[in-house]
C-alpha cells in the first residue's frame, strides 16, 4: 500500500479486509483496526458504503485518522448485522449518535 501511494503521489492509501478490519497507510504511518469481536454477520452488503460514508465524515469533520478509522470499521460492522444495506430500525444508527461518534 505504501509502495501504491507514492507511485501515485497520494496522502493515503485506505485497504478494507472484509472481516479483519481496515489499515491507512498515510506517508510512512500505518493505521489499523479490527471490527467487535461479537458481531453476529447477518449481511455484509452495505458495509463497503458504510466504511465510506463514516471515513469521508471524519475527514470532513477534522477527526484524526485513527479515530476515523475505528468509527468506520465499528458503523461497517453495525451494518453487517442487519438484513440489506440499511434499515428503518433507528436503534442501528442511535448507538453511535448516543457515543458522540457523529
Amino acid at each position: 500500500a505504501e509502495a501504491f501511494r507514492v507511485e501515485h503521489g497520494l496522502d493515503a492509501v485506505i485497504v478494507t479486509k472484509g472481516g479483519r478490519g481496515a489499515v491507512v497507510v498515510d506517508g510512512g504511518a500505518t493505521f489499523e483496526a479490527a471490527p467487535p469481536a461479537e458481531v453476529e454477520v447477518v449481511d455484509t452488503v452495505g458495509a463497503g458504503d458504510a466504511f465510506s460514508a463514516v471515513f469521508i465524515l471524519g475527514l470532513a469533520m477534522g477527526w484524526s485518522t485513527e479515530v476515523t478509522l475505528e468509527r468506520a470499521v465499528q458503523f461497517a460492522a453495525a451494518v453487517c448485522t442487519v438484513s440489506g444495506a440499511t434499515t428503518k430500525d433507528r436503534r442501528l444508527y442511535s448507538v453511535f449518535e448516543d457515543q458522540g461518534s457523529w
